[in-house]
């Protein structure tokens, strides 16, 4: 990653921006996930779309602090005798892709982003063709609330 390793900040600061856009444009979405299927309750979508993913993206968002701490280990003999000391410590990746399916469109791409900003790492989301407006909907509210970096 060209900008190093995100701080905590930077990740929160990716996390609230994803609850932000949930919790201020989660009834759109609704609207747009009725008109792709059609028959679909909005209440259902605001249900396990929206405050699903926001549940996500609030665990990750507690739990950060804890999974970013390095992890001590065990040394083997006979280098612990010498004073060596091991831990892992946890790095992002890089960019991970998403590709979300048609079923749930808003929660199967928004809770996989939540451990994706939570493990530092960017993405790079693929939405389902056959949902067009939520597709479509997604790809604009993301253009507003994040960069293409």
């Amino acid at each position: 990653i060209r900008d190093g390793i995100p701080s905590l900040a930077k990740r929160t600061e990716w996390i609230d921006k994803s609850i932000d856009l949930l919790a201020t444009h989660g009834e759109a979405l609704s609207r747009a996930m009725a008109d792709d299927f059609g028959h679909r309750s909005i209440d259902q979508s605001n249900l396990t779309d929206i405050a699903g993913s926001i549940g996500a993206l609030k665990h990750s968002r507690k739990n950060m602090a804890k999974w970013m701490k390095p992890q001590k280990r065990p040394v083997e003999f006979p280098l612990g005798m010498l004073g060596s000391k091991a831990q892992v410590q946890y790095q992002p990746k890089g960019t991970i892709g998403i590709i979300s399916p048609w079923n749930f469109p808003v929660n199967l791409t928004l809770t996989p982003l939540a451990n994706v900003f939570a493990a530092g790492n960017r993405a790079m989301i693929k939405p389902s063709e056959f949902t067009e407006a939520t597709s479509e909907l997604m790809r604009e509210l993301f253009a507003k609330y994040y960069t293409e970096e």
